[in-house]
């Protein structure tokens, strides 16, 4: 039974041998794709950066964007009650109450942020 024995550690001692060699294969497969890795996670880190700064200048605009459309609402709400002051004056002069009354209608429309506005360009104007 010892021939048996030999040859049953010759065989375990070639498949060790054997695969150790295919596991230092491996790693030399795998050094290169090792650093492919790295180069590609720090590639990705970069983009990451990237994106996160390009995000916080699209928040920004878009705050701005806001706004300014808020901006534009009370420049036309500004308009609207001067128009609407004129249109009443003029309307009462000509005795035109339907329209005096359409221009007051449309005055107690509008957003109460424009007489806060207009009481402060007022207040400027008479400085």
């Amino acid at each position: 039974m010892i021939p048996n024995k030999d040859i049953f550690y010759l065989a375990a001692d070639e498949f060790a041998h054997s695969f150790d060699q295919a596991v230092a294969r491996l790693n030399n497969q795998l050094a290169p794709l090792e650093c492919d890795v790295r180069k590609l996670a720090s590639s990705l880190s970069a983009v990451h950066r990237l994106a996160e700064n390009i995000s916080s200048r699209v928040i920004a605009l878009d705050t701005a964007k806001g706004r300014v459309i808020e901006c534009l609402q009370l420049v036309g709400d500004l308009r609207d009650l001067r128009v609407c002051a004129e249109g009443v004056e003029l309307a009462m002069k000509q005795e035109i109450f339907d329209t005096a009354a359409h221009h007051i209608h449309r005055f107690l429309t509008l957003d109460s942020a424009v007489f806060k506005i207009g009481n402060q360009m007022d207040i400027k104007g008479k400085s």
